[in-house]
């Protein structure tokens, strides 16, 4: 009674796989779930000869984002930062002493003693909180 998905897969590239396909699939699933529900139900009452009430609570998709707890250095001139996607200049910029994300973002400058130049390390999940903060007070959600 096994079904082998992998096999049925092969061949679909010309299957049309619009909403009214996803709504019937989205159905499917549903009914399923429904059935299950009432198998489990039959079997506890059979088991405690006590009626068991099916009762599904959906739990809000409210939980706080997770930021990265890690330092990455700014990415070379000309590339983009592969978690915020900012660039080079723009990342120097808004890091600066006087930018607007350095009172909110940990920045490190890895320099040896008498080097003239170093290297930038700021923190991920500040940077991630700054933008999103900014995306907030822009009235973003």
């Amino acid at each position: 009674m096994g079904c082998d998905v992998g096999a049925s897969m092969v061949g679909m590239e010309g299957v049309n796989t619009n909403s009214s396909e996803t709504e019937r699939l989205a159905d499917a699933v549903v009914g399923i779930a429904a059935t299950m529900a009432e198998i489990i139900n039959d079997k506890l009452k059979a088991a405690s000869e006590k009626p068991v009430a099916t009762v599904i609570e959906q739990e809000p998709m409210t939980r706080p984002a997770e930021y990265p707890n890690r330092y990455v250095t700014i990415p070379p001139n000309g590339r983009r930062c592969e978690f915020t996607g900012l660039g080079h200049a723009k990342l120097y910029q808004i890091l600066s002493a006087d930018g607007i994300a350095r009172r909110k973002v940990r920045v490190a400058n890895l320099r040896t003693p008498g080097a003239a130049r170093g290297q930038t390390l700021f923190h991920v999940g500040d940077m991630l909180r700054f933008l999103d903060g900014l995306g907030k007070n822009e009235g973003c959600t």
